[in-house]
């Protein structure tokens, strides 16, 4: 759907894409950070949100970087 003028987005979740992203990066280096990214950016759509713990500070769906310290991607 486009977004008009008007229309403002809603953060789904803490930290913000953006945030999540460069700590990402920084963290496990650009080949799986950008894996992480897109990930997170697949999943911020609102649909997936009720997978998540909400963050009671904000009242945001909480998905930190440090979940992902001892996963890995195959």
């Amino acid at each position: 759907r486009s977004r008009g003028l008007g229309d403002v987005y809603k953060r789904q979740f803490t930290p913000s894409c953006s945030r999540f992203g460069m700590s990402a990066i920084q963290r496990f280096g650009i080949v799986r950070g950008i894996a992480l990214i897109t990930d997170r950016l697949c999943r911020c759509n609102g649909t997936a949100t009720f997978y998540y713990p909400i963050d009671p500070q904000t009242g945001l769906s909480s998905d930190p970087i440090d979940y992902y310290s001892h996963q890995s991607l195959r």
